[in-house]
């Protein structure tokens, strides 16, 4: 039977490229413009470039011609030692470095709220997982990430850890002490493996936090799509020092069982394209962007606007990434969700929305045109509430904590609990019984719930309050959550 017309992917997605809308959202090339000129001036569209491994095109996953030279340039620009080519995104990196980096059944220290690629590499691994829970700004509700001392104390209890991971930035742009963090696991000899996902952009201005190449990593996994010009699903993974090049070997073995054996020809060619804008035109674009960032700031800070940032509390050695726009309107008395529709509903499209706030992501060919879309959106919302308020005059208005502060029971391996028998329930009455699946708000991807773990109040109160109905939980079913059969248990893993 044929489709309905507005049934289709294609008749959707072309509607809203029509609808002409603003893009304040990954991928960073906003519909083609960090790629466009470099095919107008060949004439080409990407699509004429989907080639296959065929003489002259070379090959991935044991690259010799132009495939080897184009990850060696990339290295060059972006500081690497060496730098591999993703097309399975962040994820893949993230997977093939920490399963190349970690022996089966040894201890990895990481935040709790690493994204869910790093779940799932400890799930496949049959690792044991040493986690770290990031503090919260009181302030915002935003996770500050973990500190040096809670790594140091985790390597004196743990020094049979096989590696550390660390996320940097995280998804609100908030960086932390990761110098020191490279330092004490280098005394340690403990490699360190970075999710820069968010941070590819780092190193085009010294207004941004440094990047994680420059401070010791040992290993980092770029996002280059999200915040550089490459097309979505394309990263790179960069070694940066002796001790991260002498785990390549393993990692692309990795790589290789975990990505296509067909991988995607645009996909590498924009990673080569962005490399090439990132080297000839970043900095001077993104002194633009920051400019016309800083502009925008204060004409929606005078209408009545908080960006989230300027409230927190930094520890020492943290930093903010000044390109990540996180937006209340809550003075407005105007909730983050609903800030986030009526932008939407005005032809702005930003990352994400949680109770409190906004996040939006201009890139680097984001430009005064955008901004001043955004502005006069705002304006415009500014415009239409009866009366402002504070947050503290506003029951709906409070700060939620949408990360979990007491790390969940663990009753039975995560492999163990993906293979056992499994009942699907009402998500209300799952407290205290052992999860079946991963529980993930997404966006950001960052699981409150690894299988095994025992569904707890916290995570519940989280998923049925302080999120609201409006968020998106990959997990959940029809308000239904994927749990074991047996009943809960006492028994705990080690």
């Amino acid at each position: 039977m044929k489709k309905a017309k507005n049934e289709s992917l294609f008749s959707k997605l072309a509607e809203m490229r029509h609808a002409g809308q603003t893009s304040f959202h990954v991928p960073g090339n906003k519909f083609g413009r960090g790629l466009s000129c470099f095919l107008t001036a060949e004439n080409l569209s990407l699509e004429a470039l989907d080639y296959t491994e065929i003489h002259g095109t070379d090959n991935l996953h044991a690259p010799e011609g132009v495939i080897l030279e184009a990850q060696r340039d990339a290295a060059r620009i972006f500081g690497a030692r060496e730098t591999q080519f993703l097309v399975g995104g962040t994820t893949v990196g993230i997977l093939g470095a920490v399963l190349g980096t970690v022996p089966r059944g040894a201890k990895i220290i990481l935040p709790r709220d690493a994204h869910r690629s790093v779940l799932s590499a400890v799930l496949m691994g049959g690792l044991k997982p040493v986690y770290l829970l990031p503090e919260i700004d009181t302030a915002t509700g935003i996770a500050l990430g973990v500190s040096a001392d809670m790594v140091k104390g985790a390597l004196r209890s743990h020094s049979d850890a096989a590696a550390v991971l660390i996320t940097y930035p995280n998804y609100e742009g908030v960086a932390c002490d990761l110098k020191s963090i490279i330092e004490i696991a280098h005394s340690h000899n403990t490699p360190v493996i970075v999710d820069e996902a968010h941070g590819a952009h780092f190193g085009l201005s010294g207004d941004l936090p440094e990047t994680a190449l420059s401070l010791g990593a040992d290993i980092a996994v770029q996002s280059t799509h999200k915040t550089l010009t490459s097309l979505t699903q394309s990263s790179m993974l960069h070694y940066g020092t002796d001790r991260g090049l002498g785990l390549k070997h393993r990692i692309s073995s990795y790589l290789a069982m975990l990505q296509s054996s067909s991988p995607s020809y645009p996909l590498m060619v924009s990673l080569e394209l962005a490399a090439s804008y990132y080297e000839a035109e970043g900095s001077k674009d993104m002194a633009q962007l920051l400019g016309l960032i800083e502009k925008f700031a204060s004409k929606a800070k005078l209408l009545g606007y908080r960006f989230m940032h300027e409230s927190m509390a930094l520890p020492a050695g943290f930093a903010v990434d000044r390109t990540r726009l996180v937006i209340s309107a809550a003075d407005l008395g105007i909730d983050g969700y609903q800030l986030y529709q009526a932008l939407e509903e005005a032809g702005v499209v930003g990352e994400f929305a949680t109770p409190l706030y906004v996040v939006l992501i201009p890139s680097l060919v984001s430009n005064a045109s955008d901004f001043n879309t955004l502005m006069a959106s705002l304006e415009k919302i500014a415009q239409s509430t009866v009366s402002a308020v504070t947050i503290a005059d506003s029951g709906l208005l409070r700060v939620p904590v949408l990360r979990i502060t007491a790390l969940p029971e663990r009753a039975v391996s995560a492999e163990a609990a993906l293979w056992s028998e499994q009942e699907w329930i009402p998500v209300a009455e799952a407290k205290g019984r052992i999860a079946g699946d991963f529980l993930i708000p997404y966006p950001p991807g960052i699981p409150l719930l690894a299988p095994g773990e025992i569904v707890s109040e916290e995570v519940l109160r989280i998923v049925q309050s302080d999120l609201g109905i409006q968020h998106k939980v990959n997990g959940l079913s029809d308000g239904c959550f994927s749990v074991l059969k047996m009943q809960t248990t006492s028994k705990k893993v080690k």
